[in-house]
């Protein structure tokens, strides 16, 4: 009993530790990605963080740009970038696998006359061969823009 107990391979780590240290990593790299757009312009930013041939970028007609440079030229290349985007994560999900996740939140888009756009997105991310967190899918859409402001009440004839 001593010896198989000794040479028995030893137990898988329970997926919870797995997808525990996941969830910990995509929430670093969304909170980079979100600082990184900030810093140095959404399109610079998606082409960092976009799996470099199988990242999709769904934008809301057509098909979707594929690979970080595809997506880079899609989120404008090197023009200036003409509002500054983040997010925050609201929700995550992690495979038990620990290798892919998806996650949900909001975003914002600021321009500089002090405009603003928001809006929700949802992205999967995958762990690449080197270990690092990449962008696979990313889906946006705008919120409705506000609603106008009622009009007065019309003036009472007396």
């Amino acid at each position: 009993m001593g010896l198989a107990a000794a040479t028995a391979p030893a137990a898988p780590p329970p997926h919870g530790n797995v997808r525990s240290a996941a969830e910990s990593e995509v929430l670093a790299a969304e909170r980079q990605f979100s600082a990184r757009s900030a810093e140095v312009g959404a399109a610079q930013a998606w082409r960092e963080f976009f799996d470099e041939r199988e990242g999709h970028l769904f934008g809301a007609t057509g098909d979707p740009a594929i690979g970080a440079e595809a997506v880079y030229n899609a989120m404008g290349g090197s023009a200036p970038a003409p509002a500054t985007i983040t997010w925050k994560t609201e929700k995550l999900w992690v495979a038990r696998s620990g290798d892919l996740a998806t996650t949900w939140g909001r975003w914002i888009s600021k321009r500089p006359d002090g405009s603003a756009r928001t809006g929700r997105y949802v992205t999967t991310w995958r762990r690449n061969e080197k270990g690092e967190w990449k962008v696979l899918i990313d889906i946006g859409n705008s919120d409705p823009p506000p609603a106008p402001a009622p009009a007065p009440p019309a003036p009472t004839g007396g």
